[in-house]
């Protein structure tokens, strides 16, 4: 920022030195002049000569002030197109980063669509193998119940237990709860 702030205040002074010269000049060419006119006309003869050589030194000033300002002119083209190539070489570089830097995000938001993708596979994945456990717990009890039931009839089989007292005591606890 401050590199480009350096070159405007550089090309501004440039312009402004550039300007300002070729406005004094003007201003010299037109002081020139009145001086010339200025000039009273006691002798016709010295008038003459002083009108020949300030022809000459006019056309000389003329052709001087012609060559500066050409010259002028000449560096200010140059001093133009020194600034057009900076300038069009910091906009080269200036969209070579802008295309940079959206190829990066571009790249970026890609890996992040993958990532969230594979997130939500994983999620997927995970609630899958969640539904599968619990059937597996509740078929392990099922099959414990039945275990456990088993085991208790063949204990009443095998050592013959009286199952009259216990229907006697199930038949008053029904009565109980009926009323």
């Amino acid at each position: 920022m401050s590199d480009n702030k350096d070159l405007k205040s550089k090309i501004l002074l440039m312009r402004q030195k550039n300007f300002g010269e070729i406005e004094n000049e003007a201003n010299e060419k037109n002081d020139n002049e009145k001086l010339i006119d200025s000039k009273p006309n006691n002798e016709e003869a010295n008038t003459e000569l002083d009108q020949n050589k300030d022809d000459i030194n006019e056309n000389k000033v003329k052709e001087d002030m012609q060559y500066d300002i050409s010259t002028d002119i000449s560096e200010l083209k140059e001093n133009l197109n020194k600034v057009a190539k900076t300038n069009e070489k910091a906009f080269d570089l200036l969209a070579k980063k802008f295309n940079e830097s959206v190829e990066v995000i571009l790249e970026l938001t890609q890996r992040v669509e993958k990532l969230e993708t594979v997130s939500k596979l994983q999620s997927m994945q995970e609630s899958v193998k969640k539904i599968e456990d619990k059937p597996s717990q509740k078929g392990l009890k099922f099959f414990l119940f039945l275990l456990f039931v088993a085991g208790i009839s063949y204990l009443f089989y095998k050592f013959k237990i009286d199952i009259s007292v216990i229907k006697d005591i199930s038949k008053d606890f029904l009565t109980i709860l009926g009323k």
